[in-house]
């Protein structure tokens, strides 16, 4: 199992925390860790160098994966990753306020080197003609959230992975549209439906939705929201109701990127918990009743 992402988790918290960036008194906490790396006189060496090493052996790690295990590691890590990006947006978002530190720029710095790195580098692994794999497929959760092929060629240059222009003439080329033509999709189930896109768009204007109808892991000021399986069952379970959508679970399994039979599990499982917790999850659904 890759564990690189643990790095972004760190940068998160000191970011995204519900406390800010505060610089934190125990000198043994990996915040505090990181921030010595962070300060001025060793951000162009000791850090940068530090970032270049977890790139390196993510790479080294997706190297040696058979196709099957890529396509698992994207089952299993790709929306983990789609929710990193994410947050780094709405970090970003701020960057330009003027209450932000050196060291916090550069935090921010990071976390767009280790996103847009670990993106790169595994679209890149789907890229290689050898590999015969859906490049396109895995880019389109990033893409729909607002990443630009420009900014993953940079990153792929940056790492030394390739140069830009090759990976964008691959990305296009003959073998990239083929392994990217569209093919019928369980989401499309969803998609295809104006009753279930009508309802979709009350979840964005609710704020739990974003781009591409994908859940919200951050909120307007860019803080870290959580959604839970149960919360995606219930409104998933409901818009199938209402919209009569065929084979609900693998739909919006599909269409949130998660395993199948993940949200029916959910369901059942809710359906066990006491009237308390139903109730909480069930009065999400009151956004429904608001005039669009």
């Amino acid at each position: 199992m890759i564990q690189d992402f643990s790095y972004l988790r760190e940068i998160e918290r000191s970011l995204c925390g519900p406390l800010g960036f505060i610089s934190e008194r125990n000198a043994n906490t990996p915040s505090q860790v990181w921030r010595d790396l962070f300060s001025e006189n060793r951000w162009e060496t000791d850090f940068k160098a530090f970032l270049g090493r977890k790139l390196a052996e993510y790479r080294n790690t997706l190297v040696t994966m058979q196709p099957f295990d890529l396509h698992a590691l994207n089952r299993a890590r790709g929306q983990e990753l789609l929710q990193h990006y994410q947050r780094m947006q709405g970090v970003c978002s701020k960057v330009s306020a003027p209450v932000r530190q050196v060291d916090e720029l550069r935090f921010i710095q990071a976390f767009q080197v280790l996103t847009l790195g670990y993106i790169a580098a595994t679209a890149w692994e789907y890229l290689k003609p050898a590999r015969e794999m859906d490049a396109n497929g895995f880019l389109a959760p990033f893409l729909s959230a607002g990443l630009t092929i420009e900014e993953v060629a940079r990153s792929a240059e940056t790492q030394g992975i390739t140069d830009a222009d090759t990976f964008l003439q691959l990305l296009s080329g003959p073998a990239g549209k083929r392994r990217g033509q569209a093919q019928p999709q369980p989401k499309d189930t969803i998609l295809n439906n104006p009753s279930a896109v009508a309802l979709l768009d009350k979840m964005k204007d609710a704020g739990k939705l974003g781009v591409s109808y994908q859940w919200r892991y951050t909120d307007n000021e860019g803080q870290p929201v959580t959604h839970t399986n149960y919360e995606k069952a219930v409104f998933a379970n409901l818009i199938a109701i209402k919209a009569n959508v065929a084979e609900w679970d693998k739909a919006f399994c599909d269409l949130w990127g998660l395993t199948h039979r993940t949200l029916s599990k959910a369901l059942d499982a809710l359906d066990k918990k006491t009237e308390k917790t139903k109730r909480k999850y069930s009065v999400m659904l009151s956004i429904f009743d608001n005039p669009t």
